[in-house]
C-alpha cells in the first residue's frame, strides 16, 4: 500500500522560510550597502583626487616645465618639488602627486613626490604598461583625463589627471594625484566588518521579533483549530463543539475569521441534528402510537427490542471490528430505526395477528408480508421527510429483520454478510425478546433457556460474531430482562 509523505509541521516551514529570507535579506543589503559605500569611497577619493590635481596644476608656472626639463630654473624647481612633497604629507590618504610630460615614448617625470631623489625623478622616463596604454591618445591629444586607475610600484591607484598649459596654449604636462586601491578596499573591509556585525544582530533581533508574532498570529492559532479539526472525527458534535468554544483565537483577521466560521458551521450542525432527532422521536412516536392501537403486543416488542439493541450496539462498538464501521450517526439512526422494524405488521389481518393458535401454512404466508408492507410504509414516509437517513435504514429493518445467517430466511433468503449488519444486530435482539416475552399463542420461555436458544443458533439463524457480544453482556441483558418483566 503507497504511503503518502507527510509535510512537516507549520511552524517549521514557517521558521525555515523566515530564516532564509532572514539571511537572504542580510546577505542583499550588506552587498547592496557595500556597493553603496564603494561608489561612495570611490567618489570621495576621486573628489580628494582631483582638488589636489587642480591646485597643483594652479601653482605650477606651466610656461617653466620644459626648462625644469632640460636642468634650468633650479632653485625654482626645488621650491616646488619640496612644496610638493609636503602637500603629499599632509594629505594623508594621497599615495602620491606626480606630474608627466606626456610623449610619444613614454611619460617624462617632471615630479614624483614617491620619489627618493632629490630632484623628485626629474627626467626619468616611464614607458607605457598595459594600464596606461588605453590613454596614452588622449594624453598626447591633450585631452581632459580625470580618473583613471592604472599600475604603480605599490600596486593598483587610482588617479585624476590634470593638464596644464603654457602661455601659447600648449598642453606642458599632466598633474596626477593618486590614491592607493588598497586604501579604499581596506576601508571598505573595516566598512563591512562593523556593519556586517551590526546588520547581523539587527537582522537577528528582527528575526526573533518575527518569529514570536509568527508563532503567537499563525501558527499557534492554525495549530490549535489543526488539533481541534482532528478531534471532530474523534467525538461526537456536541463535544467538539464544546471543545472548540473552549479555545480563544484573537488574531483580528482571516485566521480568526476561519475559526469563528468553523464554529458557526458546528453550531448549526448541532442544532440541525437535535432538530432532525426531534423529527425521527416524533416520526416514531406516531407509528408506535398506531401499533399500540391496534396490537399491544407489537408494541410493547418494539419498545424492548430497542433497549436490547442499544446494549448490544454500544458494546459492538467497543470491538476493533465494529469501532470505525458503527459511527456516531450510524449508531443513532440503529437506535432509532429499530423501533420501526415491526411496523408492516399494522398491514396483518387482526385475527392472523392475535390468532392464540399456530398459524395455517396460508396464514404464515400472510404473516410474512409484515416484512415488504413495512418498507413500503416507510419508503413512502421517507419521501416526505428530509435527511432522514435513519429511514432508509428503517426500511432494511422491516423489509430483512426475518433474514437468517445461513440463508433460509424470508423475503428474500439473504444469506451472511449480504444481510446488512443494522439489520443482523437488530435480529438478534429481536427473536431473543420474542423468546422471553408472552404472546397470544405461546408462553414466556425462561431467560437462560432463551440464551441457550440463542446460543445454539449462532452461525445458522444469527451472525456468530454478534451472538459473541451477545453472550458477554449477559448481566446487562440480564438487568433490561428484569426491568421489563416489572414493568
Amino acid at each position: 500500500m503507497k504511503t503518502t509523505k507527510q509535510a512537516g509541521p507549520l511552524r517549521t516551514r514557517f521558521f525555515a522560510v523566515l530564516f532564509l529570507t532572514s539571511i537572504s535579506l542580510c546577505m542583499i543589503t550588506i552587498i547592496g550597502t557595500c556597493l553603496i559605500y564603494s561608489s561612495a569611497l570611490s567618489f570621495r577619493y576621486e573628489s580628494l583626487c582631483k582638488t589636489v590635481s587642480e591646485t597643483v596644476a594652479g601653482s605650477i608656472d606651466a610656461d617653466s616645465v620644459n626648462p625644469w626639463l632640460k636642468g634650468q630654473n633650479t632653485r625654482e624647481y626645488i621650491q616646488m618639488n619640496n612644496l610638493l612633497r609636503q602637500l603629499s604629507k599632509d594629505v594623508s590618504d594621497l599615495e602620491s602627486i606626480a606630474v608627466y610630460q606626456m610623449r610619444t615614448d613614454g611619460m617624462h617625470t617632471v615630479f614624483d613626490t614617491n620619489s627618493t631623489s632629490l630632484r623628485g625623478g626629474l627626467g626619468d622616463l616611464i614607458a607605457y604598461d598595459s594600464s596606461w596604454e588605453h590613454y596614452k591618445s588622449d594624453f598626447l591629444a591633450s585631452k581632459e583625463v580625470g580618473k583613471i586607475t592604472v599600475k604603480s610600484s605599490s600596486g593598483k591607484v587610482m588617479m585624476y589627471c590634470i593638464p596644464i598649459f603654457d602661455s601659447e596654449s600648449n598642453c606642458v604636462s599632466y598633474v596626477c594625484s593618486s590614491v592607493s586601491m588598497n586604501l579604499i578596499h581596506n576601508d571598505l573591509t573595516v566598512f563591512l566588518k562593523q556593519y556586517g556585525l551590526l546588520l547581523l544582530v539587527i537582522t537577528l533581533l528582527l528575526s526573533v521579533v518575527l518569529a514570536i508574532f509568527i508563532e503567537r498570529r499563525i501558527t499557534k492559532p492554525l495549530k490549535s483549530i489543526c488539533d481541534v479539526s482532528d478531534r471532530a472525527a474523534k467525538v461526537n458534535d456536541i463535544e467538539f463543539l464544546k471543545e472548540i468554544t473552549s479555545k480563544k483565537i484573537k488574531t483580528g483577521d482571516e485566521i480568526e475569521n476561519i475559526w469563528r466560521s468553523i464554529i458557526k458551521i458546528y453550531t448549526d450542525k448541532v442544532q440541525l441534528m437535535a432538530a432532525l432527532e426531534k423529527a425521527q422521536d416524533n416520526t416514531v412516536v406516531t407509528f408506535a402510537t398506531l401499533i399500540r392501537r391496534i396490537d399491544s403486543y407489537t408494541a410493547n416488542h418494539i419498545d424492548n427490542t430497542r433497549q436490547y439493541v442499544i446494549l448490544l450496539v454500544n458494546a459492538l462498538r467497543k470491538k476493533e471490528k465494529y469501532k470505525n464501521v458503527i459511527t456516531d450517526s450510524i449508531y443513532n439512526n440503529i437506535i432509532h430505526a429499530a423501533s420501526l422494524h415491526d411496523i408492516g405488521k399494522l398491514s396483518v389481518p387482526e385475527h392472523i395477528l392475535n390468532k392464540p393458535a399456530k398459524l395455517t401454512a396460508e396464514e404464515y404466508e400472510i404473516m410474512k408480508e409484515h416484512t415488504l408492507y413495512g418498507a413500503r410504509l416507510i419508503e413512502e414516509t421517507a419521501k416526505n421527510v428530509q435527511d432522514a437517513e435513519y429511514l432508509k435504514l428503517a426500511r432494511q429493518l422491516c423489509e430483512s429483520h426475518h433474514e437468517r445467517w445461513d440463508g433460509k430466511g424470508y423475503p428474500y433468503g439473504l444469506k451472511g454478510e449480504e444481510i446488512p449488519l443494522p439489520v443482523r444486530i437488530v435480529a438478534v435482539a429481536d427473536v431473543f425478546d420474542a423468546l422471553v416475552s408472552e404472546r397470544c399463542y405461546k408462553s414466556e420461555i425462561p431467560f437462560e433457556e432463551a440464551y441457550q436458544i440463542m446460543i445454539d443458533e449462532s452461525g445458522t439463524h444469527f451472525d456468530p460474531d454478534i451472538v459473541a457480544v451477545f453472550v458477554e453482556i449477559k448481566e446487562q441483558i440480564f438487568d433490561v430482562y428484569n426491568r421489563i418483566s416489572v414493568e
